[in-house]
This record gives structure tokens, C-alpha cells and sequence, in this order.
């Protein structure tokens, strides 16, 4: 049952041994929806918006949400991802982490050894693997291979459109890993709770 929070905060669904999962379908920890000063790194500025912190590397800097006088002012008033609109952030680890780990447009991967479905964290490759549900164990080394390859074909593909995306502005589509869970619908993975086709238009300079 989806509830939403005001003030920032992601749209919390529901929690499952102790994860929780946001509006997107991505895990977060339960910090993450903390929302103490030392979260907005800076404190509370004008108008109780985020600072952006200095910390933030290029990639993440791009994916914020902000328009060009948020930008110059260095203050958002809503902490979001420019891509994953629906989805909302109390914290900035919570931002930059999504920017990295999310499913929807990871930055890295990583790879069940036994079936082949891709994670963005290694902790929760970790568990998938400890615990591995019915349509894990149901896999054939050789379909685990095909699947990896097929993954990261669409994985590159799918890289260099966002970079394009972040440089260029333009449109961006379906979201990797609803691409991934179409073309293997059987897999143990859930898939994000996004809208099966999102476009966004990037307009900030």
C-alpha cells in the first residue's frame, strides 16, 4: 500500500525483511528516508531547500533535478532525479545513491553467478544469491551465460544513451531494467514499479 510523504520524501510502499522499497521499485535502506540537517549537507537554506554539496561528482550533478536558477543559486527545492521524476529524496547519500545504484539507469553491474540476472549493488546480488528464489535455481549455466551477454549488450547500449541524454538533453525511454525484464520476463527479479515506457525531456542547460 503506497503512501505518500510529504516534504521530500520518497513515495514509501512498503518494507519486506527489513528493506524498504521506494515509488521507482528500488531498494533503499531505512536511513535513507531520514531527514536530519546533517542529510542536507549544509544544513536548511533558503526556503528549507537542499545545498547542493560539492561533493556531488559530474554523473550525479547531471541527474539532479534542478532548473538553471537552482543551479546558480546552489539550492534545490526538491530533491529529485531528472530522470526518475516519480521518485523523491530526504538525504543526499539517498540521491547519490540512487544516481549510482538504481536498476532504472545504473551506473555499474554486477551479475548473479548462478543465473545471470543483474543487480546494480553487490549486497543485493549477495542476498539473491544466499537465498536464491525458484526461477534462480531453475537456470542452466549456459542460459546464465546467454543471459549475462544479452544483459550487457543492452547494458552498454543503454549507457550510451543516458550519457548522450546528460550532455545533449533530448528524450530518454524505457528504463534498463524494464528492458531487461522483458526480455527475460522468467527471471527472480521483480523489475522497477516506473511506468513501463517513461519519456523525459531534458530541458536545464
Amino acid at each position: 500500500m503506497g503512501t505518500t510523504v510529504q516534504g521530500g520524501l520518497p513515495w514509501i510502499e512498503g518494507s519486506e525483511e527489513g528493506i524498504t522499497w521506494d515509488f521507482t521499485g528500488n531498494v533503499v535502506g531505512e536511513q535513507d528516508v531520514a531527514n536530519t540537517a546533517e542529510d542536507r549537507e549544509g544544513g536548511v537554506a533558503e526556503g528549507n531547500g537542499f545545498q547542493i554539496p560539492k561533493g556531488l561528482n559530474d554523473r550525479q550533478r547531471k541527474l539532479l533535478k534542478a532548473t538553471p536558477d537552482e543551479r546558480a543559486r546552489g539550492v534545490v527545492n526538491v530533491l529529485k532525479c531528472i530522470i526518475c521524476s516519480n521518485a523523491g529524496f530526504s538525504n543526499w547519500e539517498a540521491f547519490k545513491r540512487h544516481c549510482d545504484k538504481t536498476e532504472g539507469h545504473l551506473e555499474d553491474i554486477v551479475f548473479c553467478q548462478f543465473c545471470g540476472d543483474f543487480f546494480g549493488r553487490p549486497d543485493s546480488r549477495d542476498r539473491h544469491e544466499d537465498k536464491r528464489p525458484s526461477p534462480c535455481r531453475r537456470v542452466s549455466p549456459a542460459k546464465a551465460e546467454e543471459k549475462r551477454k544479452k544483459t550487457l549488450e543492452v547494458y552498454e547500449g543503454y549507457k550510451m544513451e543516458i550519457e548522450a541524454y546528460l550532455k545533449f538533453g533530448g528524450e530518454v525511454g524505457e528504463n534498463f531494467s524494464r528492458r531487461i525484464k522483458k526480455l527475460y520476463p522468467d527471471s527472480s527479479k521483480r523489475g522497477s514499479r516506473q511506468q513501463s515506457r517513461l519519456k523525459v525531456r531534458r530541458v536545464e542547460a
